[in-house]
């Protein structure tokens, strides 16, 4: 078989062989780090919400603990036992407080892709951060009023409670995308650790092929013509000498054949004339 295989056409397929491969594996190769691109820029994101979202909800905590010491202020001060910040200074505090919410939770709306701000869970957090926030806002506005009794009725609690409700919800689902990123990641070390053992069998396969091709195609006509030649040159032309085949190989023998019967027929001349 090897004698009928050209050694350029050997050559040419090997270099095909390591060509397909390497296409392959870098492709397979691409694709996964792709695929960890993609899961790395959604971890970036979801904490870059995570840092504004929870920057907006500290706030909101701030701005109530802020009001609540307003009315009891508001209720000492009608009894003239009270003393520190005054309700106005608290009441703007409260009020700097519920901007940095605002301009916090503009920030995390501002890093939600536009394709996923209509997901049941994102809608449910603005929502319930307008109704905290207004009820927070109503609050000022109460007791900017001296409406003690409207502050104290209102249900801030409850509101604050769904606020909370509905930030758990999206904790627990932007920590599953998380999570599932991780194990994509995961699972695509793994798949490029068998990529890796199976290109390395391959290779090791088409190094003992080549190397078993080449000693076929190559060394061992080589060696024989080289020992033919030796023996045309140390004057014995009897060896015979194999020229089968189509390769350069053969065609090398083939010449060095046809030099061997003209010097045997020089020979057989020059003995008869």
């Amino acid at each position: 078989m090897f004698k009928h295989i050209k050694v350029v056409t050997a050559l040419i397929l090997v270099l095909a062989i390591f060509a397909v491969l390497q296409i392959a594996s870098s492709g397979l190769f691409f694709n996964a780090l792709k695929g960890d691109r993609q899961n790395f820029m959604l971890t970036q994101q979801i904490q870059r919400e995570q840092v504004q979202l929870n920057a907006a909800w500290v706030a909101l905590l701030q701005a109530r603990n802020t009001l609540n010491r307003a009315g009891i202020r508001y209720m000492l001060d009608a009894n003239n036992a009270g003393s520190g910040s005054t309700v106005s200074e608290l009441v703007a505090q409260a009020n700097q407080q519920l901007e940095t919410a605002d301009k916090s939770f503009a920030a995390y709306h501002h890093e939600l892709p536009d394709e996923v701000k209509n997901m049941a869970y994102l809608v449910a957090v603005d929502e319930k951060y307008k109704v905290l926030h207004d009820a927070l806002t109503e609050l000022v506005q109460l007791l900017g009023a001296g409406n003690l009794k409207g502050f104290v009725d209102q249900p801030t609690q409850g509101y604050q409670n769904d606020f909370e409700g509905t930030y758990n919800t999206w904790v627990q689902t932007t920590s599953t995308l998380t999570a599932a990123g991780a194990e994509q990641n995961e699972s695509a070390y793994q798949r490029a650790l068998w990529i890796i053992g199976i290109v390395l069998l391959m290779l090791a396969g088409i190094v003992v092929l080549v190397w078993t091709g080449m000693k076929q195609l190559l060394l061992r006509p080589l060696k024989s013509t080289i020992e033919h030649i030796r023996y045309i040159a140390a004057g014995d032309l009897t060896q015979p000498i194999e020229a089968e085949g189509r390769n350069e190989m053969s065609q090398l023998a083939a010449s060095l054949k046809h030099m061997q019967q003209a010097l045997v027929r020089t020979v057989s001349d020059v003995r008869d004339g």
